[in-house]
This record gives structure tokens, sequence and C-alpha cells, in this order.
């Protein structure tokens, strides 16, 4: 009786180790999960941040009251802020694709061209494919440049065949013809 009384006894132990190692290992994960959900936050909300302020470089306002906007370039620092966010900041700026402003998403698009080409062209593709300004999607293939030509070319080829724009067909047209020798 003393041995069964042991042997549950030990049984009992290795499950509550078991069961506390466990519930150590998921709150570890859900540390880990929260830490990277803060920092994608700080990156989304330091990128909101970037965006606003370049935007806002290119507003003015006319002698007659008219609030009017250009387009500036962001600046060298600007552009290095950004990339020193590393490529946690490529999914923040896709995001872009889904803005309702046309200036948004192309600034979007200059700040992911900065980045290594072969992180960039899912994201540009997406803009290539979905914005809803013709002159974005055609801004997306030419910074589909930036990208190694055997993961662009395909993209811009089905942009060339599905979109109904002059604008966007030209400029993918010219794309094609500068890299068909590398298909």
């Amino acid at each position: 009786m003393l041995l069964q009384g042991t042997a549950v006894g030990m049984l009992l132990t290795v499950c509550c180790c078991a069961i506390l190692c466990i519930s150590q290992e998921e709150n570890g994960e859900t540390q880990s999960g929260q830490r990277a959900l803060a920092q994608t936050a700080a990156i989304r909300d330091k990128i909101q941040s970037i965006m606003r302020a370049t935007l806002k470089q290119g507003e003015f306002t006319t002698r007659e009251g008219i609030k009017a906007y250009t387009r500036v370039p962001p600046l060298n620092q600007t552009i290095d802020e950004v990339r020193r966010l590393g490529n946690g900041a490529i999914p923040v700026l896709a995001s872009y694709v889904n803005s309702s402003s046309p200036r948004e998403q192309e600034l979007a698009m200059r700040f992911l061209s900065t980045f290594d080409g072969g992180l960039i062209v899912d994201p540009l593709a997406d803009f290539a494919r979905h914005s809803a300004y013709a002159t974005n999607r055609a801004q997306a293939v030419l910074f589909l440049e930036q990208a190694p030509p055997s993961k662009a070319l395909p993209i811009v080829k089905e942009v060339f065949n599905s979109d109904s724009d002059p604008y966007v067909k030209k400029t993918a047209a010219e794309f094609i013809a500068k890299h068909a020798d590398k298909d």
C-alpha cells in the first residue's frame, strides 16, 4: 500500500510539474507575442507620423485661400528613418494600398522601394494590381524596377494583361520591353 501511495504521489508530482512547465511556456509565448504586437504598433505609429509630416511638407494655400498639394519627395534623412525601422516596416507600408489618399499610397510605395528588392515584390504587386488610382498602379510598376526582374516581370505582364487603363498598360509595356531579355 505504501508503494502504491508513493507511486501515486510521484505521478501527481510529475503531472503538476508538466502542467507548470506548459503554463510557463505558454506564458513565455504570450509575452513574446505581446512584445511583437507592441513593436508592430510602435512601427505603425512611427510610420504614420513620418507619413503625416512628409505629406504636410507638400501642402500650401494659394493667395485665394485654396488649399493645394504638391509632391515633395521625402528627405534622405526621412528615408533613413523609415529604413531604420527594419523589415517590420514593410507590412505597415504595404497596408497603405487600402488608403483612400493617392498621396499616401505613392509615398508608401516610395518608402517601400528603398528596401531590399526581394522583400518589396509582393507589396508593390498589390499596389500595381489593386490601387484605386491608375497613376499609382503605373507608379508601382515603375517601383518594381527595384526588384529582381525575374520576380517583377511576371507581375508586370499580369498587370499589362489585366489593367484597362492606357497609362498603366503603356508603363507595363515599357517595363516588359526593357526586361524582355531577362525573361
